[in-house]
């Protein structure tokens, strides 16, 4: 089986979302995937021009010169395809989304109906599974939810089946938590468990997704806590 994961965190240092990829990314590695991690959030992707030229002049290449034929090249023949990204204003991050837009060079300029609903044909780097790793700030789940529904209609666009999500309600938090002494390792290993079942399964189990998001603090705990650390920031 290969996975890759497109990590659209533009974080270089402490980056929760790619603690979460490279967890999964483990649990699968243990089943004999092949696994890989693409930056795409510190790669060189131009945002598409939407000029189509791939589509009816270059039979799927994209007259932009940068890094994405380094990313079109690792989806070839993918199992399993993960987005990964943090939540920036209810939605992905914009190098991710960049990525995705430009895949628009995988699409066979031709309309098709599946389940009575127009679609595009793609190319052969597609098809598959899908997995979304998402990781935000706030406190409740509910904050997932448009990001969520977003990708479920790219699944569906790219001919893949949505399995499963890793979603990690204020997930840098975390880090300052364990600096005080509380203990993760239950929640991470969740996250590897992932992987594990990606690789047996094909999918993965509700209660394990609902492992990996709940709450390990009370929310006024939370939010008191936040608060003193922005004035701290701001103060300096």
């Amino acid at each position: 089986m290969k996975i890759v994961a497109l990590n659209g965190s533009p974080t270089r240092q402490n980056s929760s979302t790619v603690h979460m990829v490279d967890l999964l990314l483990e649990g699968a590695a243990e089943m004999g995937a092949q696994t890989t991690r693409l930056d795409v959030g510190q790669m060189k992707i131009i945002p598409c021009l939407g000029c189509y030229a791939c589509w009816f002049k270059t039979n799927g290449v994209c007259v932009q010169q940068d890094d994405m034929p380094k990313v079109i090249a690792e989806l070839k023949d993918v199992d399993v395809l993960v987005f990964a990204t943090p939540i920036f204003y209810d939605g992905m991050t914009a190098q991710l989304k960049a990525t995705i837009d430009r895949l628009n060079q995988t699409v066979i300029p031709k309309l098709e109906l599946k389940d009575g609903h127009c679609r595009q044909p793609q190319r052969d780097v597609m098809h598959g599974k899908m997995v979304l790793v998402a990781v935000n700030g706030f406190y409740e789940a509910d904050n997932f939810d448009a990001l969520i529904h977003h990708v479920k209609r790219i699944a569906e666009n790219m001919d893949r089946e949505m399995v499963g999500t890793i979603l990690r309600p204020y997930a840098k938090t975390l880090f300052s938590l364990e600096a005080m002494g509380m203990n993760f390792d239950q929640i991470y290993e969740q996250v590897r468990e992932v992987g594990r079942q990606l690789v047996r399964d094909g999918k993965v189990s509700p209660e394990t997704e609902t492992a990996i998001r709940a709450n390990v603090i009370p929310k006024m705990d939370y939010v008191d806590g936040a608060n003193k650390m922005f004035q701290q920031l701001t103060s300096n």
